[in-house]
């Protein structure tokens, strides 16, 4: 491929378009997204991973070297190893990758499924009064409490000295004689 480039390799790339398209219909199943990973050297060669993922889960990685050449093939984070080449010209050899590649996809789905199915669902719990809590714990709250407590009393007391001043003044005022 004379015009591959890796660095800006793209969703719209004819490569990865002509795995899209041929990927959906050797594996019977609609591709929702595709991720283009950062390149990354394996096996001591710069290479891009384009993660296809299928309408019913599974994801199909193929990494990209330099030139275009497909060198590995993963199937839901696993090598996949394929009984034949892939040729970068779309030729006969690429078809028969792809097959074989949808094959996989389908023979595999059934226990792809069952393994979902399996998974274990955790369901977080909710924060609640009755958690138990250490002796450091409850000191720490009492003490925090405690100072809420003398804070809100001494402006309690701050308050009843203001209002007994402002009640003395009311009553100089009331017993100073009028003029008259």
């Amino acid at each position: 491929m004379s015009n591959f480039n890796l660095q800006t390799l793209t969703e719209k790339e004819p490569l990865v378009a002509k795995l899209k398209a041929a990927l959906e219909s050797t594996s019977g199943q609609s591709i929702p997204y595709t991720t283009i990973e950062a390149i990354k050297r394996i096996a001591g060669v710069s290479a891009r991973g384009i993660t296809f993922g299928l309408e019913n889960g599974q994801e199909v990685t193929f990494f990209i070297r330099n030139t275009g050449d497909i060198f590995r093939v993963q199937l839901n984070g696993k090598d996949l190893p394929l009984a034949t080449d892939f040729d970068h010209e779309y030729g006969e050899l690429f078809k028969q990758g792809m097959n074989e590649i949808g094959q996989a996809v389908r023979k595999n789905q059934k226990a792809f499924d069952d393994k979902k199915s399996k998974g274990k669902i955790t369901i977080p719990k909710a924060e609640s009064s009755t958690k138990v809590k250490t002796t450091n714990q409850k000191l720490k709250e009492a003490q925090e409490h405690q100072t809420a407590l003398a804070d809100t009393k001494n402006q309690a007391l701050a308050e009843n000295e203001r209002l007994k001043t402002a009640l003395a003044q009311a009553k100089d005022q009331s017993q100073v004689p009028v003029a008259g």
